[in-house]
């Protein structure tokens, strides 16, 4: 069941990613990489940021800003609660807590379908497609369940 009214949540958790798109828009782009998941997969906030940092340093260190445009397309409006439990010696007996209890509100993960894009790249030519590929398989790893990488010619 889907979990993401903030306002019947009291101390709703922020989203750790801010910033979803990066590079220059306005450019006339031929080639498109984009990281698709395989599978159905939820998707944590601070992973989606995890990738964001990882494709944009990558990105600006290969290719320069206005060479490039990427785009994390998802939104983690998913609200996860999570029921404390004790972690110590001799807590087996106190931690089993209230049976089917509600849980506080911990973080938030994004709902992914199989076959949903997770982010994409845009470049200009053929040599920064495979830079882009190189840079979307090291995002690949910090993703729960598996990805694939596509590219498509746009114009």
């Amino acid at each position: 069941m889907a979990y993401t009214r903030k306002e019947y949540i009291g101390g709703t958790p922020q989203s750790k990613i801010k910033i979803f798109k990066s590079g220059d828009p306005n450019q006339a782009y031929n080639y498109e990489v984009t990281l698709k998941a395989e599978g159905k997969c939820e998707i944590k906030s601070r992973s989606l940021e995890s990738i964001r940092l990882h494709i944009n340093r990558n990105l600006t260190k290969k290719l320069t800003k206005s060479k490039f445009y990427f785009k994390i397309p998802i939104y983690p409006h998913q609200i996860v609660r999570r029921n404390a439990q004790l972690g110590f010696a001799g807590a087996d007996r106190i931690s089993k807590g209230m049976s089917l209890s509600f849980g506080k509100p911990k973080f938030r993960v994004a709902m992914v379908k199989k076959g949903q894009t997770i982010a994409f790249v845009r470049v200009m030519n053929k040599g920064d497609v495979e830079i882009a590929r190189e840079v979307l398989k090291g995002a690949i790893k910090k993703i729960p369940g598996k990805g694939k990488i596509v590219t498509e010619k746009i114009s």
